[in-house]
């Protein structure tokens, strides 16, 4: 219910900056949200009818550009998460570190984004592997994308909440959005369906903790 209101407030945010695009996006997210964790089986079926076969929607540019998942769904829910990493260590922190805060919050994004494409590109060769099938590159973000949901909501409730560590038990609840979209939008038969699911599931959770623990490597520690 908090990450609702959020992503609601952001819609009110754009509209009394004339922002009738980003108020429609954010209204959209907050739909999709809605139907991926109520009914995700539903939502899958539902994408999967978007005339989206791998064939005409690799050539079909209008098709792409009416569903673009970067810009409509995943780029603006990053922006959220890291907007929550800023607030959360400005407001959980007893001595407040403004380069603290900044780096946080850009390893909180960069761990997203390249998360995000490294899982959908495993996801792609886990289908081409295990399933001896390859899908288009749209298909497999479309399917990381919304797969991540559950990833999302939780990394925004934790960082303003870090007490509430629990929350990591809520993605479980992953495992079940993917299997339905295995079945619902990937076509994948009962078999091989398992084994997809448990290993989309590990790519789509551990890339971008991996993508966020390789950064912080590298980085210098701030004072």
């Amino acid at each position: 219910m908090l990450i609702f209101l959020v992503i609601q407030n952001y819609s009110y945010i754009c509209a009394a900056n004339d922002g009738h695009k980003c108020d429609n996006m954010y209204r959209q997210i907050y739909e999709y949200i809605k139907q991926i964790l109520v009914a995700p089986g539903k939502f899958w079926e539902e994408l999967s009818k978007e005339g989206e076969t791998d064939g005409d929607f690799n050539e079909n540019k209008a098709a792409r550009e009416q569903h673009n998942i970067e810009s409509q769904f995943v780029y603006p829910l990053l922006g959220v998460i890291a907007v929550a990493a800023f607030a959360g260590f400005w407001w959980n922190s007893e001595t407040f570190s403004l380069a603290k805060a900044l780096q946080r919050t850009g390893i909180t994004f960069f761990a997203g984004f390249a998360g995000y494409f490294t899982a959908s590109f495993l996801v792609r060769e886990l289908s081409a592997n295990v399933l001896h099938t390859q899908m288009s590159i749209e298909r497999a973000r479309n399917f990381t994308g919304y797969s991540s949901t559950v990833l999302y909501l939780i990394a925004i409730c934790w960082y303003i909440f870090p007490q509430f560590f629990f929350l990591i038990l809520f993605l479980l609840y992953t495992v079940y959005i993917i299997w339905e979209g295995a079945g619902s939008y990937l076509q994948i038969n009962d078999e091989q369906r398992l084994k997809f699911t448990v290993g989309a599931f590990v790519v789509i959770v551990g890339a971008p903790l991996l993508a966020g623990g390789i950064l912080l490597m590298f980085l210098p520690k701030t004072s």
